[in-house]
């Protein structure tokens, strides 16, 4: 566990850095996106419910967010919570796991 949240924190600061870096170069329609967001929704998306490690990833990186913006501290924070919190409300709701049979049992009707 120790191993994971050190490597999601090293992927987290060089995904900013890179976002700060070379994608406030990249304008797609006068906004430059948010790689910090982007990845906090995919890994929250795909990852297991029972799981939290997205909320570690969303409060992390909207404190990196808030750091190296000029915003106000707690302001990503908030909102990478809340969608976070979101997505795991919703898929522990409303979506239904998926039940795999094993690859050498047959299916019979």
């Amino acid at each position: 566990m120790i191993k994971k949240i050190l490597i999601l924190t090293l992927f987290l600061y060089f995904l900013i850095l890179f976002q700060i870096s070379f994608s406030a170069h990249f304008y797609i329609l006068n906004i430059i996106p948010s790689l910090i967001l982007i990845f906090t929704i995919f890994f929250n998306l795909f990852e297991k419910k029972e799981n939290v490690s997205g909320i570690f990833v969303a409060i992390f990186g909207g404190f990196l967010e808030d750091i190296f913006s000029n915003s106000v501290i707690g302001f990503h924070i908030l909102i990478f919570l809340v969608l976070s919190i979101f997505i795991k409300f919703v898929f522990k709701k409303y979506i239904q796991p998926v039940i795999r049979l094993n690859q050498h049992s047959k299916c019979t009707i």
